[in-house]
């Protein structure tokens, strides 16, 4: 469908979507601003590569090929000439964002997708000052994109539906997962899920029901767990038996109701429970292990993946 693609941006995400790209087999600018930045990207990226090879995601030869598809350009103009598709992951700054938009349609071809993977702004914010807005559409991965499918793509008011069914077949063509969102929210759909969570994580911590470890240890070897091959919903329905959802919400309704009115409400994270957090998870995972414990999250997802998803390894 596309051939190559142009990212714009090279830190954490931008270097996660390079690497999706590539082991797909597409040929891949990247930009950054900081020319500096651009360089330690490359080193991610090659490193990264090769640890999928030697977790058994990716064969070795898609390295050396890898490796060859991607070229680092000195300006913007030259990253996205040329592209089908264009992935931005600069900071989250609206004020950016525009700009960059702006400068990427003047010099990326006119059918090229123009795509963000903005967390927390909308299509719609973005869109303010383009000539083409029709082009312009969020599509969000989550950390890591090369090895999580899920994107969500998210339209703003002038994004065309051919731009949107353009990004859903490609997102389907690189092995992705996407949803595409029926209006704009803040955050959009699984980060406003995440929200909802880590509040609540963190006041059970602030309380001092549980600890930092024995939070992360509920959900990883219960909801999380059940969540990989049921979401919510699907779980409450084979919890109703025969009666489904509406004998689920019938039955548990007023025992949930009890557990709203305990939970936490603030909209802002109260520093106390911040400190308490951050100190305890500290102590357990030093900065000098950070690589090493990424690592170890990402052996776990292939493990997880080749088991639900046996032919998405490359």
């Amino acid at each position: 469908m596309f051939r190559k693609v142009a990212c714009v941006g090279g830190g954490l995400i931008g270097q996660g979507w390079a690497i999706t790209f590539l082991i797909r087999g597409l040929h891949v600018s990247l930009y950054d601003a900081d020319s500096k930045r651009s360089a330690d990207s490359m080193n991610q990226i090659e490193a990264r590569l090769r640890f999928l090879s030697e977790r058994g995601w990716i064969p070795v030869r898609r390295v050396r090929e890898a490796l060859k598809k991607i070229v680092v350009e000195e300006s913007l103009k030259e990253a996205v000439q040329g592209a089908d598709y264009v992935q931005e992951s600069v900071f989250e700054d609206l004020r950016l964002k525009r700009k960059v938009f702006r400068e990427v349609e003047r010099y990326a071809s006119g059918d090229a997708v123009l795509a963000s993977s903005s967390s927390s702004l909308t299509a719609t914010s973005i869109q303010k000052g383009m000539a083409h807005p029709e082009r312009c559409v969020v599509a969000h991965p989550w950390n890591p994109p090369y090895l999580i499918p899920l994107v969500e793509i998210v339209p703003g008011r002038e994004t065309s539906r051919e731009t949107v069914e353009r990004t859903r077949r490609f997102m389907r063509s690189l092995g992705k997962e996407p949803i595409i969102l029926r209006k704009e929210a803040p955050g959009h759909v699984a980060n406003r899920l995440q929200a909802a969570l880590l509040r609540e994580a963190l006041n059970i911590v602030d309380k001092g029901i549980a600890s930092v470890l024995d939070v992360d240890r509920a959900v990883t070897h219960g909801p999380g767990l059940r969540w990989a091959v049921a979401g919510p919903f699907l779980t409450l329905h084979l919890a109703g038996g025969e009666g489904g959802l509406r004998r689920a919400i019938e039955h548990l309704g007023p025992s949930y109701e009890r557990r709203w009115r305990t939970l936490a409400r603030w909209t802002h994270v109260p520093e106390k429970a911040v400190e308490k957090a951050a100190s305890s998870i500290e102590k357990h995972v030093k900065s000098t292990f950070m690589k090493e414990a990424e690592e170890q999250r990402d052996q776990r997802l292939i493990r997880l993946l080749k088991t639900l998803q046996p032919s998405q390894s490359r």
